[in-house]
């Protein structure tokens, strides 16, 4: 795999929605490459992605991105 996408949630699950939102959005063109959840935790949602990377010790701060 040389191609890929990332997105991030954390928090409320209204991060996680939007973040579900984006990936129905993608697929919508794309149903082939690989797209990943940085998460806090899994649910219903992460299970729609290609993977779901569960993040330790998450603050839920803008700190959590820029710290990846």
């Amino acid at each position: 795999m040389t191609r890929g996408f990332v997105t991030i949630a954390t928090g409320s699950e209204f991060y996680f929605r939007m973040a579900c939102n984006l990936l129905h959005s993608f697929r919508l063109y794309d149903k082939e490459t690989p797209f990943a959840i940085l998460c806090d935790r899994e649910n219903e949602y992460t299970d729609e992605f290609s993977d779901a990377v569960i993040l330790e010790n998450v603050t839920n701060t803008y700190m959590d991105k820029l710290s990846l």
